[in-house]
């Protein structure tokens, strides 16, 4: 009767042994299936995070270039503005001063006659009207002079212009080197600017770098963290399985009161709480004694044996 039994249990030992097996893989294999896709999902998450704060950091920098290029657009268009103006004054103060030495209207260019601008004595560019003032002509003045006196005269107006024209050419090429250093000195702080910018770039990337791995590795954290509790969890379910089976913390044997009077189903429920006949401190199978059955035992016997702990019931 006992072997029938015992290889009863054996049998429905291994049958669930094998039907936990049957869970604990398919359990695994949706726990990988589940797996697979939510770090997928993940993976796909943080591209599209990352795609959006590049596309992001890209714009931001367009704007700062557009923006650094507008301002030297408008720097160069005001300086042209400046040195035109500048240019147009001379040139203005020059025709209304008459050229140089300041005798009003009378030398250099010869004062405005009847052309406007242009003097009074057209290709000869004199003083104005001839035998007049140097001025509007009309009376007075120096008259008409010799041939030899108004050449002289003439040639020191052409010196004094040429004079002035290479002045202006001398400034002009001043001016011009000045905008050329100025020009040099932009290109250059441009360059490092540009440098500046690449160096944020980089460290910019660097950081997202670091951002991505630190986010992987807390997520590989959390998966086994939750790997971890999901083995804890069933250590407790196998051991509160195997508790109801042989654990000693099972209640004391007087529980066994409620049992039906039959042998083979109190060793199937539990098998190794027969108690030993004449007292005792341990269970008969944990003494490696064969259990009796609770027929053999009077009905309220099993409350006066001790408990399996050793302790008084």
């Amino acid at each position: 009767m006992k072997q029938e039994t015992a290889e009863e249990e054996e049998e429905e030992e291994e049958k669930e042994e094998k039907e936990e097996e049957e869970e604990k893989e398919e359990k695994e294999e949706k726990r990988r299936k589940r797996r697979g896709k939510r770090p997928l999902r993940k993976r796909r998450k943080r591209r599209k995070r990352r795609r959006k704060r590049r596309k992001r950091r890209k714009n931001r920098q367009r704007r700062k270039r557009r923006k650094r290029r507008k301002r030297r657009q408008r720097k160069k268009r005001r300086k042209r503005r400046k040195r035109r103006k500048r240019r147009k004054r001379r040139k203005r103060r020059k025709r209304r001063k008459g050229g140089r030495g300041g005798r009003g209207e009378r030398g250099g260019r010869g004062g405005r006659g009847r052309r406007g601008r242009r003097g009074g004595r057209g290709e000869r560019g004199g003083r104005g009207e001839r035998g007049g003032s140097g001025g509007r002509g009309g009376s007075g003045g120096r008259g008409e002079r010799g041939e030899e006196e108004e050449e002289e005269e003439e040639d020191e107006e052409e010196e004094e212009e040429e004079e002035e024209a290479e002045e202006e050419e001398e400034k002009e090429e001043e001016e011009e080197e000045e905008e050329g250093e100025e020009a040099e000195e932009e290109g250059e702080k441009e360059e490092a600017e540009e440098k500046e910018e690449k160096e944020e770039e980089e460290e910019e990337e660097e950081a997202e770098e670091k951002e991505e791995e630190e986010e992987e590795e807390e997520e590989e954290e959390e998966e086994e963290g939750e790997e971890a509790e999901r083995k804890r969890r069933k250590r407790r379910k196998r051991r509160k399985r195997s508790h109801l089976l042989t654990s000693t913390s099972l209640p004391p044997p007087c529980s066994f009161k409620g049992l039906p009077r039959d042998s083979d189903a109190a060793q199937l429920i539990y098998p190794s709480r027969l108690c030993q006949l004449g007292g005792g401190d341990m269970h008969a199978t944990q003494k490696g004694q064969p259990g009796l059955d609770l027929l053999e035992l009077p009905a309220d016997a099993c409350c006066e044996l001790p408990s399996a702990r050793g302790a008084p019931p």
